[in-house]
């Protein structure tokens, strides 16, 4: 039940999203991270590319890596949040929902990191925890387009083909830059980020903006 409440919740907030788009842009987010092997690689390409993103940022993982956050912020990116931990919270009532959800929050705080959005681990959402992340004054974001790039068996032919039919104008793609301690696995982003490299080069040959997260909210990607 709480799985398709979430699943309801997302796709209604999409559809929302798709109804304006008809220019060539595109947000690109990254969730479970940070990474000491990959996201630092990530934010090289991104760097080469002249492309900003939002990270959705798994907390205890952030006050791991306190250099990757600071990088991340010099170089103009958006730090958001995906949790304290990961962990699965389906059973949980308000009240314990919202005291877990500060926990993570204090802890980005500790690093100069402001969150406004949350977007909930496999995007699954219970009434409960909706209602702990109204009570914080946070919003969701969701995403419109996910290429399972944190499968083992996704090869980069996989994610190239799937980013290249599944991306529309106005998408908000959901990658991964960490495999560890969510599910995902461990080699993962390599193989999303040498399909990611491509993937800029060619949607910017054929005229699409890679939006950063202000403009998204300005343009109405982000509700």
């Amino acid at each position: 039940m709480f799985s398709i409440f979430g699943f309801i919740y997302k796709e209604i907030n999409k559809k929302k999203v798709a109804r304006k788009f008809r220019t060539r842009e595109i947000l690109l987010s990254f969730d479970d991270g940070p990474d000491s092997r990959y996201t630092d690689a990530l934010l090289d390409l991104l760097r080469e590319k002249n492309v900003q993103a939002v990270f959705f940022v798994v907390a205890e993982k952030a006050a791991q890596h306190h250099e990757i956050i600071r990088r991340m912020k010099e170089e103009g990116h958006r730090i958001e949040y995906h949790s304290p931990d990961h962990r699965k919270f389906f059973y949980i009532g308000t009240r314990r929902a919202e005291e877990y959800l500060r926990r993570g929050i204090k802890l980005l705080a500790q690093q100069g990191v402001t969150i406004s959005y949350f977007r909930p681990p496999w995007g699954m959402l219970t009434p409960f925890y909706l209602r702990a992340v109204k009570r914080l004054g946070l919003k969701l974001c969701f995403w419109s387009t996910m290429v399972q790039d944190w499968r083992a068996a996704s090869t980069v032919h996989d994610l190239k083909y799937k980013l290249f039919t599944r991306t529309i104008n106005g998408s908000l793609i959901c990658l991964h830059d960490s495999g560890e301690g969510t599910g995902g696995a461990p080699d993962a982003p390599a193989r999303m980020i040498e399909a990611l490299s491509e993937y800029i080069d060619n949607r910017k040959s054929c005229g699409y903006k890679f939006l950063s997260f202000e403009e998204a909210r300005e343009r109405g990607l982000i509700l």
